[in-house]
């Protein structure tokens, strides 16, 4: 299952993005000092209480001494060389930017990194002090908040993640983007858009909500993470979203070419039938007695009770990107 660690800010900006999360991330834990509690809106504090996404954590001092450490010798290379950094800000000057006073728009809390950082860039004319930090650009803080990330991904073997798409280039430039991790969620993101009956805007959050209430959503989340684990693992050529749901529409055939190898069919039985018009999941051995009332003697429960399970994953994860085109839009 997905427990990922979301930066740079306290909350989720992005609307669209959040109920991408809802749909897809079983644990999403936004970097929240005790400090910062205060400034979570009413909002976010509902989507607390409401949801079981959303988790505060709570960064240590090791994770933000080493932060501190990484960023200074980070900022110290660019500005030693600011125009040869300009791919990455967009600008052969980010040092002057950095230093504009007018520009301080962000902060960063005091339990996010420790002195040493405070005497660097108040130094260097990067920052000001402040009542709950650190007053600098919004620039910089990106940059501190994406080292900060990764030194916590580093400590708890966590992956960060973040709704502002700009933020890549800063995981890139410090050497720390899990590529694969990037992969598979983007993968994730149009599988979903596929299946819903609308375009994720048009549905309301309330609506999302309620699906992920519901008791059997997290076994179904959890298949779906499995399959999709297995698909972008697997041999297949073509891993692409469209294969990825081509592949998960014809899972009781599957079922059924398992015993099919074993020498027996479901047509004899009308077990196949019976497995499709139960709106409940069966058990393995609820679908070895099904075959054993219809006279089949010859195979054991043993083999169809693993058979049956060897499809179980992709089954729930059939359900799964089932309940996502019942969603309804406003």
């Amino acid at each position: 299952m997905e427990n990922l660690l979301y930066y740079p800010g306290f909350e989720i900006a992005d609307e669209n993005w959040l109920k991408f999360a809802l749909l897809y991330i079983d644990k999403l834990k936004p970097i929240i000092p005790y400090n910062g509690d205060k400034y979570i809106s009413d909002y976010s504090q509902k989507l607390y209480d409401e949801s079981d996404l959303l988790e505060k954590y709570r960064p240590d001092y090791q994770e933000a001494y080493t932060a501190t450490l990484d960023a200074i010798d980070v900022i110290e290379k660019i500005l030693a060389n600011p125009s040869r950094y300009s791919p990455v800000f967009h600008s052969s000057q980010i040092d002057t930017i950095w230093k504009n006073k007018t520009k301080y728009s962000n902060t960063i809390f005091n339990d996010k990194y420790t002195d040493e950082l405070e005497r660097f860039l108040l130094k260097n004319k990067l920052a000001e002090k402040s009542h709950e930090g650190l007053d600098l650009s919004r620039e910089l803080a990106l940059l501190y908040m994406t080292i900060f990330a990764q030194a916590i991904s580093d400590s708890k073997e966590i992956s960060p993640i973040t709704d502002l798409n700009n933020l890549d280039k800063f995981s890139i430039f410090i050497r720390h983007k899990n590529q694969t991790e990037k992969e598979k969620f983007i993968v994730a993101q149009k599988i979903i858009e596929l299946k819903l009956p609308e375009h994720i805007e048009q549905i309301p959050i309330t609506e999302i909500l309620a699906l992920r209430a519901k008791n059997d959503f997290k076994a179904k989340l959890k298949s779906f993470h499995r399959s999709l684990k297995n698909f972008l693992e697997s041999d297949d050529d073509n891993k692409t979203s469209e294969r990825f749901i081509h592949l998960h529409k014809h899972i009781y055939s599957e079922f059924n070419n398992e015993l099919a190898q074993l020498g027996l069919g479901l047509a004899s039985f009308g077990v196949g039938v019976w497995i499709t018009t139960h709106s409940q999941e069966s058990s393995s051995q609820e679908i070895a007695q099904k075959f054993f009332e219809g006279g089949a003697f010859v195979l054991s429960g043993v083999a169809i009770s693993k058979s049956w399970a060897n499809t179980k994953t992709k089954r729930y994860c059939k359900k799964y990107l089932a309940d996502l085109t019942k969603l309804k839009k406003a």
